[in-house]
């Protein structure tokens, strides 16, 4: 009788250790999401593509062309994307916020009688609050007015995905790293140019099969940069040593991106 005691209490002594594990198990909350609740905080990864279009320069003096220096060139091509970043539920002014890195492959080029000018990597990052701060700062001061037309950004989608009705904008401040490459007759140059810039967009929740968010997010954007810098190249000289080009240069001057990425959060 004394042993089935000792048994019992020995068995009741395990079980009490053990409901508190597994009670902290079972309750234990998931990874908070930023694409489930409007005020979720998280990170998240995507991808994407995007359009861009630039006005640049390529110039310099072609020895066995003479006569013809270069000028200006439009600059154009596509993009396709790769990003990171985080969501913070309650930022300034009890807005969201978000700050982003993107990698991104590119076709722009673009070409005139002297040379040509191309971008094939570009790296981003970006730091963005949401619109509604634009109210929330209009509203301490009663006198002021909304200076931005109002619309529907829904029409911008296609009519067959699924999206929350309403959207999110925000408005940021980006900053690009471009390598560019630059062509003037038979002498080439490569170098990285530094572009801040301006970004604004919106972001809709998308919808599972029972009309509830599933964790992910359509993001459309617009985006203007500021290229710093461009490809330069020294006077290029022939085997006789006569210079075959002088002063040869090539500049990506200001960058216009639209885009549209799917964001997912982890």
């Amino acid at each position: 009788m004394r042993k089935v005691f000792l048994k019992l209490l020995v068995a009741g002594a395990i079980s009490a250790l053990a409901l508190p594990a597994v009670a902290q198990v079972v309750t234990k909350a998931p990874p908070p999401n930023p694409f489930v609740s409007l005020n979720g905080s998280g990170w998240y990864v995507g991808a994407g593509t995007s359009a861009a279009v630039a006005s640049s320069n390529v110039s310099g003096n072609v020895i066995s062309v003479p006569g013809i220096t270069g000028g200006a060139v439009s600059a154009a091509g596509g993009t396709v994307d790769v990003d990171a970043g985080y969501i913070l539920g309650k930022c300034v002014l009890n807005s969201w916020c978000q700050v982003e890195a993107d990698v991104k492959y590119t076709n722009i080029d673009g070409n005139n009688a002297v040379g040509n000018i191309s971008a094939r990597w570009v790296l981003t990052q970006e730091f963005d609050i949401g619109a509604d701060v634009i109210q929330t700062v209009l509203a301490l001061l009663p006198s002021a007015n909304n200076p931005f037309p109002s619309f529907n950004p829904s029409s911008l989608l296609p009519a067959n995905i699924a999206v929350a009705t309403t959207p999110r904008g925000y408005l940021g401040f980006k900053q690009a790293e471009l390598l560019i490459n630059g062509n003037v007759g038979q002498s080439g140059g490569q170098d990285w140019a530094y572009a801040p810039g301006v970004t604004s967009g919106f972001r809709w929740q998308t919808l599972g099969t029972n009309g509830a968010p599933n964790g992910g997010s359509l993001k459309v954007f617009a985006d203007i940069y500021w290229p710093m810098r461009g490809a330069s190249v020294a006077n290029l000289f022939g085997s006789s040593g006569a210079p075959i080009v002088t002063q040869a240069s090539a500049n990506l001057n200001t960058l216009y991106v639209v885009g549209v990425h799917f964001d997912f959060g982890i």
